[in-house]
């Protein structure tokens, strides 16, 4: 008899699927186990930010109290005679320029 659907072609064909769902199973157990890492890339991510966000709201809080100290050391220093209030404001002027060519914003755009 010749079966064309013998127990060695049903054999055969077993361990092609039995295969088959190996190498389908090992590719969803990576891509799961990429999505985790991805995942714990993200958080880690996110978790920099908050600390770059935090670390950002110091140095502006910290700029804005110079700035507070700035304003009131001048206005005692114009107060006392000592500074004359055109060469105080004309010093400001400076440090703001000073300030603007380091961050590159006296350039033409």
């Amino acid at each position: 008899m010749n079966d064309p659907f013998g127990a060695a072609t049903i054999g055969r064909m077993i361990a092609l699927l039995a295969a088959a769902l190996a190498v389908a199973a090992l590719a969803a157990v990576r891509a799961a186990r990429s999505d985790r890492e991805r995942a714990v890339a993200a958080a880690s991510l996110c978790e920099q930010v908050r600390a770059l966000e935090a670390r950002l709201e110091a140095v502006e809080a910290e700029a804005a109290h110079a700035l507070a100290q700035s304003d009131a050391t001048g206005g005692l220093l114009v107060e006392k005679g000592i500074a004359d209030e055109e060469e105080f404001q004309a010093a400001l002027r400076r440090a703001d320029g000073s300030a603007d060519a380091e961050r590159g914003e006296d350039r033409l755009h």
